[in-house]
């Protein structure tokens, strides 16, 4: 249930960038701001979830990995650093294509 409201907000978030793109985006207009607060916000909460419930998040994982739980914290670390990024403009292009990928 947690991952499917992410989902949605993430979804809604590339549909609302999508729709806002045609009109000609403006680089650091207020719009854009609330749009990468959006979409940090779920960010920083899975994040956080990585380190508070590492033993369930690394259920999600196929047991063909090794290292689970260590995989988890990696991850959430990314995720983290992903959704700083977003909100410094110096690294929020880099932050965006590397939560993409």
């Amino acid at each position: 249930m947690v991952y499917s409201i992410t989902t949605v907000i993430l979804i809604l978030t590339v549909a609302a960038f999508f729709v806002w793109a045609r009109n000609g985006l403006s680089p650091f207009g207020r719009k854009q701001w609330i749009l990468r607060g959006v979409v940090a916000l779920p960010l920083l909460a899975s994040g956080a979830l990585h380190f508070t419930r590492t033993a369930l998040m690394a259920t999600i994982i196929p047991p063909f990995f090794p290292y689970r739980p260590q995989l988890v914290l990696l991850s959430g670390v990314l995720e983290l650093a992903g959704a700083i990024g977003l909100l410094l403009p110096p690294f929020a292009r880099a932050a965006s294509a590397s939560l993409a990928a």
